[in-house]
């Protein structure tokens, strides 16, 4: 279990292959928690280096964060960095693994939920319906009340899960439904931030996973 009600995790991204790109010099010290670029040295719970793969991030960032909400405690998992970062990338990944390890893990009295939206230009849009817009303020769910879970809910959809293949499928629609955009960092890039939220009905507690 965690033992910060809050945690900081770096992760490099590794070198460009562009050779006109320069390339960022930096050290790690101290296990892994602090990093130093030029004068200025950055502390962190851990940091992954640009070969670690998505497997440790999820084992040592994730794992926790399920375990929470297992125990019916919110927990979030937020991602934030410049364009071409690869905070999508990671996020993604960690989207899948999330439901994969969560949907083997669960209680079989465990009702579980999907929601998917994004933010784009200070709106908010549910990806599970056609990009429709929803309201942030009318966000109110009753995790008791499976009839109100199951469907729309204040004109945000939300999805009972009753196997793995039918959540990869909700994902798969949410991220086909993504703004995205060429930019000079990135040529797919996200547009919009986006936060997919599992909800667990036995414990009422959901987990939050964010792309900003």
């Amino acid at each position: 279990m965690l033992q910060c009600p809050i945690q900081t995790y770096c992760r490099i991204k590794p070198p460009s292959r562009d050779k006109h790109v320069e390339q960022m010099k930096y050290a790690i010290d101290h296990g892994d928690k602090n990093i130093i670029i030029g004068d200025q040295t950055f502390f962190f719970d851990n940091i992954f280096g640009p070969t670690a793969p998505n497997n440790e991030i999820f084992d040592k960032v994730l794992i926790p964060l399920i375990q929470h909400t297992l125990s019916g405690i919110n927990s979030t998992l937020l991602a934030y960095g410049q364009t071409g970062g690869g905070k999508t990338y990671t996020v993604s990944d960690m989207i899948n693994k999330t439901l994969q390890y969560m949907m083997s893990r669960a209680n079989n009295s465990a009702d579980m939920y999907l929601s998917y939206v994004q933010l784009y230009s200070e709106k908010c849009y549910d990806l599970l319906n056609y990009n429709k817009e929803v309201s942030l303020k009318s966000w109110t769910f009753d995790l008791n009340n499976p009839n109100q879970m199951n469907g729309r809910t204040n004109g945000l959809n939300i999805r009972k899960l009753s196997c793995l293949e039918e959540a990869m499928a909700y994902i798969a629609l949410g991220n086909k439904n993504k703004v995205t955009a060429v930019t000079k960092m990135n040529a797919t890039s996200s547009r919009s931030h986006s936060m997919c939220t599992i909800y667990l009905s036995n414990v009422l507690s959901k987990l939050h996973l964010v792309d900003l």
